[in-house]
């Protein structure tokens, strides 16, 4: 699957588009969801990709209760490196 060798930002781009364009692909926000959790690939995103990814999936509805719950630990853990903007859309 060409979606597991997406990077961060690959990923985080890929999703604000399509929530921006108000597609709500659910299998395309789900396998992204997914290939960010391979190999704790979540842990790797920078701020803005992380904010960006997590402004996608609320700004269509979309659920990923996993991406949810893992992103919760990786932004507590980027706290000092957000800024203002990335917190407000997380």
């Amino acid at each position: 699957n060409l979606l597991w060798t997406f990077k961060p930002q690959e990923i985080a781009n890929t999703l604000w588009a399509y929530a921006k364009s108000r597609c709500a692909e659910s299998s395309l926000f789900k396998a992204l969801g997914d290939a960010a959790l391979q190999h704790n690939l979540l842990w790797t995103f920078k701020p803005q990709e992380l904010s960006n990814t997590l402004w996608a999936f609320a700004t269509i509805g979309q659920q990923h209760p996993m991406l949810f719950r893992r992103a919760v630990s990786v932004a507590l853990n980027k706290r000092r490196e957000m800024s203002p903007q990335n917190s407000a859309n997380i």
